[in-house]
């Protein structure tokens, strides 16, 4: 799983020269005519890579990871489970696609 340190350096502005002074060029190679769509631009890749769509890429996520479920509940890894956090009722897996909210390696919270 990327971190957003990686993932900003990865989509970091690019010095295009002179000639294309106007422009922004973005790290990972795409164009941009103003700045704000290339904030746009990071934060979606940013979600993007941070959505998993799969089991297998939930089990993969270490323990005490944080994901949000598409109706905004939390969930979290503890042991080899996935727990509702601070509900009552939930459904008794969780429901795809989910965001990364935070992982062990991502550091302090």
């Amino acid at each position: 799983m990327i971190t957003l340190e990686k993932h900003l350096a990865a989509h970091a502005s690019v010095n295009p020269g002179e000639e294309d002074a106007h422009l922004i060029l973005c790290h990972c190679g795409t164009w941009f005519d103003d700045e704000g769509d290339h904030r746009a631009h990071v934060a979606a890749t940013w979600r993007e890579a941070r959505t998993v769509r799969t089991v297998e890429e939930l089990d993969a996520l270490p323990r005490n990871s944080m994901v949000l479920d598409p109706t905004w509940r939390v969930w979290q890894r503890i042991r080899e489970q996935w727990v509702a956090l601070g509900r009552l009722h939930a459904p008794p897996m969780v429901p795809f696609p989910v965001v990364v909210l935070w992982t062990p390696e991502d550091g302090a919270a």
